[in-house]
């Protein structure tokens, strides 16, 4: 006999952990392969990140949307930009968004998910610029020129709104793919990523006068910089471990322990080794 799925809205508690946190925890019900129902629960966040009930509510409801797919499409309401943007947070960033609670084991072996570096720049984004001004938003009721009239409001580089946009079409696709939205507006917002300025190449003369005023660490992390072309968060993450004096790996720990080997010149490896003799040094 057929049975409609029902629509299922789980419960939300405040919850007092042994150590003296209070957390908003979600329950629901699972259906399990074999027909019998599982009880999951999951920590939603601190009651200082979540002060009311109400904001606790709107961030579960992208669970409710993955618990309830089964569920009628015309039985759900329109989604908010808020909650397309934590369901987002929960299938594309989950590193962020299992932070406090243990990440689903399928999840976690997923190695083509995005690194943490990029989840941590999107979630940055994604509180500080496009929340504060497009969460209350129906999906529907976004247009392409009301965000191409608000990225040419912010006091921005051309890039980070560049990177604003792509973070919004990725979210809109993310829509699209789960059945929620049918277009992506942000695919007619027209927004350059030129800069505005044409940075300055240093010559060899140049840099050479450069490091002779710079003093230690600060010069060889320069140096470093200068003959391996790492970029500024791998410079800055360098360890002396990383060095084995014939390659440096530019460890991006924000990676999950990927590495990327970056040639050095001769003069590097000994600039780098005699720094790294001197007690208390580290790279930079």
């Amino acid at each position: 006999m057929f049975r409609r799925a029902r629509h299922q809205q789980g419960s939300l508690q405040r919850v007092k952990r042994k150590s003296g946190e209070t957390v908003w925890v979600f329950r629901w019900r699972e259906t399990q392969i074999n027909g019998s129902r599982r009880y999951r629960k999951i920590v939603v966040g601190s009651v200082e990140e979540f002060k009311t009930e109400s904001e606790a509510q709107n961030a579960v409801d992208a669970l409710r949307l993955t618990i309830n797919e089964q569920t009628p499409r015309q039985q759900l309401k329109e989604i908010s930009f808020e909650t397309l943007v934590q369901h987002y947070r929960q299938h594309e960033m989950p590193d962020i968004f299992y932070k406090k609670s243990q990440m689903p084991e399928d999840v976690a072996e997923d190695e083509n998910r995005k690194s943490y570096a990029r989840q941590d720049t999107y979630e940055g984004y994604l509180r500080k610029w496009i929340l504060p001004r497009w969460k209350s938003y129906r999906l529907p009721d976004v247009k392409a020129v009301q965000v191409e009239q608000w990225l040419k409001s912010l006091p921005l580089a051309p890039g980070s709104k560049a990177k604003l946009r792509n973070i919004m079409s990725a979210l809109y696709s993310h829509a699209i793919r789960w059945e929620w939205a049918t277009r992506n507006p942000i695919t007619h917002v027209r927004q350059s990523a030129k800069r505005r300025k044409t940075p300055i190449i240093l010559n060899i003369v140049q840099i050479k006068d450069f490091l002779l005023n710079l003093k230690e660490p600060a010069r060889t992390a320069v140096f470093l910089d200068v003959s391996s072309g790492l970029r500024v968060g791998e410079l800055l993450g360098l360890k002396w471990e990383d060095v084995d004096f014939r390659v440096v790996r530019g460890q991006r720990h924000a990676l999950r322990g990927q590495a990327e080997d970056h040639p050095m010149q001769d003069g590097s490896l000994s600039q780098a080794d005699s720094v790294g003799r001197r007690p208390g040094r580290g790279v930079c």
